[in-house]
């Protein structure tokens, strides 16, 4: 029993003896400082009981402040992935009220530099991160400028990757609006609030992009509140950037082409069916569709939800269109040859067209000689009263024979009549299409 007592003694002996020597080491450490340089002695007075674990504020209900200053160096946007990359400096302040001294206690410095990873930082947080390789939580660790009043700045390099909600309707003079959500990842607004009204964004780093525009710059806050904790909101600081795309190269390559193109198919309405021109033409200018189109598969990005661009929907109705005046010429040409006689109903829509100057003009092209008008009608099924005396005295073998040249030629104007009509449709249809899909650099 003696024995057990006597040990138990040693044990709590040692045990004080281990304090008092921690204590002391402790004590000895800080104090030492005193003997040292003023800098020295104001790094051990200011971290030797620090915990960087704490937010920084004596009374715990009291809010610690953060503001962002966003300097852009270089703006990076990727077609094929929709995303947003960001080089900016990030300069962060807040106040630290652990971190506080009177500077005539140390020879009068009024501020000196700490390393951010020796002290608490705010956990700001890449809410939208489109590279979940990287943890992009909190502050890198660089040294920060420290106000003998607590005030702490730090400045960093920083590489945001975000995804764009993008619409490339307008492509390729499109324009992307892209942003950045920052917000604490584990405190609501009432423990850090991201100070809104003294955060800036300044452009006069940025170096130009060769493909984008920085159309302009906002900085927006969202406040949020969750179901889950009503009596609390969490405060994110969202820079938003609206990107316009240098449309040169592209403009010159496929806004030029469409215009080609639509010369080239009114050229192939213009020609007359019976040309062997009409059909090389037409047969080249479906094959050019066929190659551009396939082009702009791979140089399109996709649009996602918001459907096909513009331009695309112009050569895939160009291509239509192109493709409907092969088809066309193939009849025009069949009908050109054809030794049948007209409908009365053709008949009578060739006869009204011939009686007006106006439709003849613009539908004919020429003038037709009345004779050959009433000719022309009487050997499709007319009264033969109306066929001159000279005619009427020919021989049945040279009237069958002309009857039968008249009906060529009945539906020679029949298809002059197509075409000219078929050219007007597809003018005013490329009128159209240029109007509602050929994008337009916007002001």
């Amino acid at each position: 029993m003696g024995l057990y007592r006597l040990s138990l003694v040693l044990v709590i002996l040692l045990g004080l003896l281990v304090h008092v020597m921690c204590v002391g080491e402790t004590n000895s450490t800080c104090s030492l400082a005193a003997a040292k340089s003023p800098h020295l002695r104001l790094n051990r007075y200011l971290f030797c009981d620090y915990d960087i674990t704490v937010r920084p504020v004596i009374h715990h209900k009291n809010a610690t402040n953060i503001s962002i200053h966003f300097d852009p160096l270089r703006i990076d946007f990727m077609d094929e992935s929709s995303t947003f990359i960001l080089h900016t400096w990030n300069t962060w302040s807040w106040m630290d009220e652990f971190l506080t001294w009177n500077p005539k206690d140390f020879d009068g410095i009024n501020e000196t530099r700490v390393e951010s990873a020796k002290i608490w930082t705010p956990d700001l947080a890449l809410y939208n991160s489109a590279d979940m390789t990287e943890t992009q939580i909190g502050i890198p660790s660089v040294p920060c400028i420290l106000v003998n009043d607590g005030q702490l700045v730090c400045i960093a390099p920083v590489k945001y990757v975000t995804h764009c909600t993008t619409d490339f309707t307008y492509w390729p003079y499109d324009e992307q609006t892209c942003n950045i959500r920052l917000s604490s990842w584990n405190n609501h607004a009432l423990d850090i609030n991201i100070d809104y009204n003294n955060s800036t964004i300044e452009m006069g780093y940025y170096k130009t992009n060769n493909e984008w525009d920085v159309r302009a710059f906002i900085l927006k806050e969202h406040v949020k509140y969750y179901d889950c904790c009503p009596e609390t909101f969490w405060s994110t600081i969202v820079p938003t950037f609206i990107l316009r795309r240098h449309p040169s190269m592209v403009h010159t390559i496929f806004i030029t082409t469409a215009f080609v193109f639509t010369l080239i198919t009114l050229t192939v309405s213009y020609l007359d069916a019976r040309s062997n021109e009409r059909v090389l033409l037409s047969m080249l200018n479906f094959v050019c569709h066929v190659l551009i189109i396939s082009v702009l598969h791979w140089v399109l990005p996709h649009n996602g939800p918001n459907g096909s661009p513009h331009l695309l929907l112009f050569y895939r109705d160009s291509w239509i269109i192109a493709t409907f005046e092969i088809a066309l010429t193939a009849l025009l040409r069949r009908l050109q040859s054809t030794r049948r006689n007209l409908p009365y109903w053709l008949i009578f829509t060739v006869s009204l067209i011939e009686g007006n100057r106006i439709c003849r003009f613009l539908l004919l092209g020429e003038q037709v000689d009345v004779d050959d008008g009433k000719l022309f009608i009487a050997i499709n099924g007319s009264s033969p009263s109306e066929i001159d005396d000279e005619n009427a005295s020919l021989s049945d073998v040279n009237l069958q024979n002309s009857s039968k040249n008249l009906a060529s030629d009945s539906w020679r104007k029949v298809t002059i009549i197509i075409e000219r009509l078929v050219l007007i449709f597809v003018a005013f249809t490329y009128l159209m299409l240029f109007i509602v899909l050929i994008p337009r650099e916007q002001s």
